[in-house]
């Protein structure tokens, strides 16, 4: 009797228990397989930003390539087993035992941090390793001494600053390392400041006495193109300008030409006109003279008395009357010029 009760117990219990163990195994699946993706996702991701180029030669990207695994790798699988981690708690919360949650609600709290704290380290290995390959190209590129040495400590330093945020923001206490620092960083200061004081001082002397004269020449010669290439730049400028008032020049030549050729079109068109026999003589005279003279028609021959010489039209007037027939004869009688016009004889 005793056992079937203890059966009945463990039955009920069971049964109690199959609903949030199938959650719990719900939960878990979804986890393994969120952890799954997210470390392809964070992986593909860091190898699309060239993470693993950019780390390659840092202290962290040396440490993962002895184990064989790549940086872009090795924070996926943080990452995925972050993921992990939270399925696992969730699936704990889920049985609801009590023993277990204190330390479950201590955990989850602390996840914003611990997730804050990698993506924190991740950017800020990033920034520095850039950074520091930044100063080394500059330095390299001004050919300074100690190059290796000066990238070394900025290195180290920005390192400390990333390595300092992220305990930070994991909450874990720093306040030793902030006097360790404090110490090292004015030791590590004296000392390169005097060092390279010191270097820069013996080093320059030897390289300036052996090199005075190149870097006198290359100076002389860096100035005197800087001379030619603003010389050149003014003279282009003055080129343009001058072929600028050309084509304008040339359009106004061109103009110019068209109004001739136009002009001349028209007076030959003219003139052709004055050619023709008309059949009313008298009205194109009139037409033509107007008011610069006075016609007079007399026994079948013109006389004409000029009265503004200056606008009077002598050469249509001489066109039409000589190919009408008429013999022209000018005369200037009491300071007035006088043309008689008389049928020729051959008409």
């Amino acid at each position: 009797m005793q056992l079937e009760s203890m059966l009945q117990n463990l039955l009920q219990t069971l049964t109690s228990l199959a609903p949030k163990i199938l959650y719990v195994v719900i939960t878990l699946v979804i986890g393994w397989l969120v952890g799954r993706a997210s470390c392809t996702l964070v992986t593909a991701f860091l190898r699309r930003i060239k993470i693993d180029e950019t780390l390659k030669d840092s202290a962290i990207g040396r440490a993962l390539e002895r184990i064989g695994m790549s940086v872009s790798k090795f924070f996926g699988v943080t990452i995925k087993w972050v993921v992990y981690t939270i399925a696992v708690l969730v699936a704990i919360n889920i049985l609801g035992i009590g023993a277990l949650n204190v330390f479950i609600t201590s955990i989850v709290n602390y996840l914003p941090n611990l997730i804050g704290g990698i993506l924190i380290f991740i950017i800020g290995i990033v920034i520095t390793e850039i950074l520091a390959r930044v100063f080394s190209e500059v330095m390299k590129g001004v050919h300074t001494p100690y190059t290796g040495v000066l990238t070394a400590t900025i290195r180290f330093l920005l390192y400390l600053i990333v390595i300092i945020v992220t305990l930070n923001i994991l909450k874990i206490d720093v306040s030793i390392f902030y006097s360790l620092i404090n110490a090292l960083f004015w030791g590590a200061s004296v000392g390169l400041c005097v060092g390279l004081g010191i270097a820069f001082g013996w080093g320059l002397k030897d390289y300036v006495a052996k090199n005075a004269s190149k870097i006198f020449e290359s100076t002389l010669w860096a100035t005197q193109q800087i001379e030619s290439e603003l010389k050149v730049k003014e003279y282009s400028k003055k080129i343009k300008e001058l072929e600028n008032k050309i084509k304008k020049q040339e359009n106004i030549i061109r103009e110019q030409e068209n109004l001739i050729r136009e002009l001349s079109t028209k007076r030959e068109v003219a003139f052709k006109e004055l050619e023709r026999v008309v059949s009313n003589l008298d009205k194109k005279l009139n037409d033509l003279i107007g008011n610069t003279g006075v016609i007079t028609f007399s026994y079948g021959s013109y006389k004409i008395e000029v009265k503004d010489p200056s606008r009077f039209p002598w050469t249509e007037v001489m066109v039409v009357l000589m190919n009408n027939g008429f013999k022209i004869l000018v005369e200037k009688i009491d300071n007035k010029y006088v043309i008689e016009a008389q049928p020729s004889i051959s008409r």
